[in-house]
């Protein structure tokens, strides 16, 4: 891949801190295509990193910095030092100025690439209303409908949901230098990250626990999250139930090295099914099996790297799997090394980064 590309990479939102998959992808995918390409990235800053500022002082800041902004951006423009535009969509509402720099390089027919990293508005039977942040999300989409090249999402199932000629998958990925070591440590603890909702399966796992604790006394939970008063005061007796409040994206590799395996509980729903979460490729980077319900997406990508236990959405069977891994460790060492090697072999961010460009080089 030639290194005269030149990426113009705008990302709506901070990248720091990391404390969510958004603000890690987009930071991790910056780095890797810094390798291969010439790429200019344009993040706006966060307001928490500023305290500083009102929320009127950090509008006029916003404002100011896309004067600058906007000026340095149209002189690349002008003197064709801009071959591609890869976005991140959908992290944050986009404000007018970020249509008026978006239009001008429509104008100058220069391909844009917006990764579509999520639909959630399309589905109202699952995810409350808003109607102020629907109407950013379609005005959003609106325009990638109609100025996009090509659209890229995290699964082929959800490019298939959307009617555009052009379209990519192209999922998170994982970095295998975060492994602090591959070998299983020698307990029972089961990991689980993300957020602690009934929406992420919290409710499915708490009642699988104590399904698992019945037959294996000595195995242990443990909730990586932000936090949830009212479950944790449910589960203040259960000393094999350990939370691990508002931990950071660097924390993340030593909570893992001290875990036996790793559960993504989702609930099965059209949603869910096309999803790729990022904590599945951190929990593949650490050498750890994965538990998954049978979320299409999720439950492909660990049967195509033979990495984990595929198990239905309900507490019986989810109990059913971790119970297996508690129980044959020969297995879930074989599936801990399988998705390590997955990650160092074919889907590390190097990896997406080379394909995000093999599919702008296509245009």
């Amino acid at each position: 891949m030639a290194k005269k590309i030149k990426l113009l990479m705008f990302v709506p939102y901070s990248i720091h801190p990391m404390n969510a998959a958004p603000a890690i992808r987009a930071y991790k995918l910056y780095h890797a295509l810094k390798k291969i390409v010439d790429v200019t990235l344009i993040s706006r800053p966060s307001y928490n990193f500023m305290p500083n500022y009102s929320k009127i002082g950090y509008l006029n800041f916003l404002l100011s910095l896309f004067g600058q902004m906007s000026s340095e951006i149209i002189q690349l423009i002008k003197k064709n030092k801009i071959d591609y535009v890869y976005i991140e969509a959908f992290g944050a509402p986009l404000h007018s100025f970020d249509y008026v720099f978006l239009n001008a390089l429509k104008k100058r027919d220069i391909p844009i690439f917006p990764f579509i990293m999520d639909t959630y508005w399309k589905y109202p039977e699952i995810f409350k209303r808003n109607a102020q942040s629907d109407k950013y999300c379609q005005m959003e989409y609106g325009w990638y409908l109609k100025n996009a090249t090509a659209l890229l999402f995290p699964s082929e199932t959800m490019a298939n949901t959307v009617n555009f000629p052009e379209k990519f998958a192209l999922p998170p990925a994982g970095d295998p230098s975060r492994c602090l070591n591959q070998k299983l440590p020698d307990n029972k603890n089961i990991t689980y990250m993300g957020e602690i909702s009934p929406a992420m399966g919290i409710d499915i796992l708490m009642k699988s626990i104590e399904i698992v604790i019945k037959k294996q006394p000595d195995a242990q939970f443990t909730i990586v999250g932000h936090e949830n008063k009212e479950l944790m005061v449910k589960c203040k007796n259960k000393n094999y139930i350990t939370f691990m409040i508002n931990k950071t994206y660097k924390d993340i590799p030593n909570i893992l090295s001290d875990t036996y395996a790793t559960i993504i509980p989702r609930q099965v729903n059209p949603y869910n099914d096309f999803a790729m979460p990022v904590k599945l490729l951190d929990y593949m980077s650490s050498g750890r099996p994965v538990i998954t319900t049978n979320c299409h997406e999720t439950a492909r990508f660990i049967q195509e790297n033979n990495c984990g236990i595929i198990t239905e959405d309900n507490p019986n069977s989810i109990a059913k799997g971790i119970l297996k891994l508690l129980e044959n460790r020969d297995l879930a060492e074989i599936y801990g090394k399988n998705a390590f090697l997955a990650i160092k072999n074919k889907h590390s961010w190097k990896h997406r980064a080379e394909e995000l460009v093999k599919i702008m080089e296509k245009y």
